[in-house]
C-alpha cells in the first residue's frame, strides 16, 4: 500500500502563493485541517489538502466568496456530511451568489467589449 505524500507548511505556502499565516486561519476557521502533525506538532498537508486550497483561494480571491460561503461549500462536501435542510439552504445561497456573480461578470464583459469597440472606431 502507498502511502501519501506530506508537504509542510512553507511548502504548500509557497506552492499556493498563500501565507503560512492565512493556511494557520483556514484551519482555524474550519476550512481545512491538515492530514497529520509531526510528533514536534508541525502541520502535514496532502495534495488533495493543497488542492483544497488552491479551490478556496480561487472562491476567495478570483470569484469573491466570504470564508463563511466558503466554510459552507467544504462542510457540505464532507463525507460525513448529512443531507440537511441547512446544508440545502446553504447550497442554494452559495449557488444563487455564483449566479449573481456570473451575470456581474458578463454585464463587465459586454461593457469592457463596448469600450474597446469604441476605441477601435476613433484610432
Amino acid at each position: 500500500m502507498a502511502t501519501k505524500q506530506h508537504f509542510r507548511i512553507e511548502e504548500v505556502a509557497q506552492s499556493t502563493g498563500l501565507t503560512p499565516r492565512a493556511l494557520r486561519f483556514y484551519e482555524e476557521k474550519g476550512l481545512l485541517i491538515p492530514a497529520q502533525r509531526t510528533p514536534g506538532g508541525h502541520r502535514l498537508y496532502t495534495a488533495d489538502e493543497v488542492a483544497s486550497l488552491v479551490r478556496i483561494k480561487e472562491l476567495k480571491q478570483l470569484l469573491g466568496f466570504s470564508l463563511g460561503e466558503i466554510r459552507d461549500l467544504v462542510e457540505s462536501e464532507h463525507p460525513t456530511a448529512r443531507n440537511t435542510a441547512a446544508q440545502r439552504s446553504a447550497l442554494e445561497r452559495i449557488l444563487a451568489a455564483v449566479r449573481d456573480k456570473r451575470s456581474r461578470l458578463a454585464r463587465l464583459e459586454q461593457a469592457l467589449r463596448r469600450r474597446m469597440a469604441d476605441l477601435g472606431r476613433r484610432s
